[in-house]
């Protein structure tokens, strides 16, 4: 979601829901914005993803790669990005 262009909506929730999410988003070190976009990314099909073909020439650890990337939220992707250019970076000195 990164690079998509993003949208403001309002949402009404009930105060118990409310305080779950809040509860939620500070066990999982996120903003309340960037918890409900990963629940909403996770809740929905990925088929506005494209898929891999079958007949792709990448592994089967390769594709749980994949499906593990499609369900991270866009800040965990941010930080995994972060922690793998830091890897591959410090391989190639």
């Amino acid at each position: 979601m990164a690079d998509e262009k993003r949208s403001t909506i309002n949402i009404r929730l009930g105060e118990s829901l409310l305080q779950t999410m809040r509860e939620e988003a500070a066990r999982h070190a996120r903003s309340m914005n960037a918890e409900i976009v990963r629940r909403l990314e996770a809740s929905l099909p990925s088929s506005h993803m494209p898929s891999i073909p079958e007949t792709a020439d990448i592994t089967a650890e390769e594709r749980a790669l994949v499906r593990m990337w499609r369900a991270l939220g866009s800040e965990e992707k941010r930080s995994v990005s972060v922690l793998l250019r830091a890897a591959t970076s410090s391989k190639s000195d």
